[in-house]
């Protein structure tokens, strides 16, 4: 197993309580695992290893939660570009500078699809100009659809169904495992065979069983979409 070291050091930290508690929660709740962990005597360094897989996505949840970023960041998956989702869109790119501004919350479109397109980007898709660039995009099936918003492995996520997809509906399962947080307009999962609902809700049951509230994956349905937002170290090391 490839693995990663990642230290934080900070001289107030021995005087800032729940520093700990913080960078385990904000790392359980991406679905980081922390394979050890260690703390020295003088309280300044806590230092723990992560599958080397998983080391950008740490250091980029830790500076989300620590260091540089003036707003709380959301990834967004949006799956459909209709009514729904075409609005949804619009929405998100007339009210982004406001909800930075008023509500500290920056909201990233990383990944849209729809039918047999899609594209992602990491660092954040134009939303000016979508519609001609998704005509662009390169074809894409269901199956490209899951692994590259499981594959992308980015913090703060959550998959936004704008469709009617039964297909799309049965990726949430796997999605929920990788706590990505899920928002459907999509009834179908909700709403179809009993065994197939139960399949959904387990990743959910099992996160509540094993983690604190701010752990967990979430997952909503909705008849409507509605937006709302859901110390520090002196440095940040780490070492593959």
């Amino acid at each position: 197993m490839d693995l990663a070291t990642i230290a934080i050091v900070g001289e107030n930290m021995k005087r800032s309580p729940g520093i700990a508690g913080k960078l385990f929660s904000v790392l359980g709740r991406n679905g980081i695992n922390v394979i050890a962990c260690a703390q020295g005597a003088s309280e300044t360094n806590i230092s723990f290893v992560v599958q080397k897989s998983s080391l950008r996505k740490s250091l980029n949840v830790i500076h989300d939660s620590f260091f540089l970023s003036e707003y709380q960041v959301l990834n967004l998956f949006i799956c459909g570009v209709g009514t729904v989702g075409g609005s949804l869109l619009e929405q998100i790119r007339g009210q982004r500078e406001k909800l930075m501004q008023e509500r500290g919350l920056k909201l990233n479109v990383v990944g849209i699809a729809r039918g047999s397109k899609a594209m992602f980007c990491r660092e954040g898709i134009n939303l000016d100009n979508y519609r001609e660039e998704l005509d662009k995009a390169p074809a894409s099936n269901i199956k490209t659809l899951h692994d590259e918003v499981i594959g992308m492995n980015i913090f703060n996520s959550v998959f936004v169904d704008c469709t009617a997809s039964a297909d799309v509906a049965g990726l949430y399962q796997d999605f929920l495992a990788h706590n990505i947080s899920v928002v459907a307009a999509n009834k179908i999962a909700a709403s179809s065979e009993y065994e197939k609902y139960q399949a959904t809700r387990l990743p959910l049951h099992r996160s509540m069983r094993n983690t604190r509230p701010l752990s967990r994956p979430h997952a909503a349905v909705v008849s409507s979409i509605c937006l709302r937002p859901m110390w520090a170290p002196d440095c940040l090391s780490s070492t593959p």
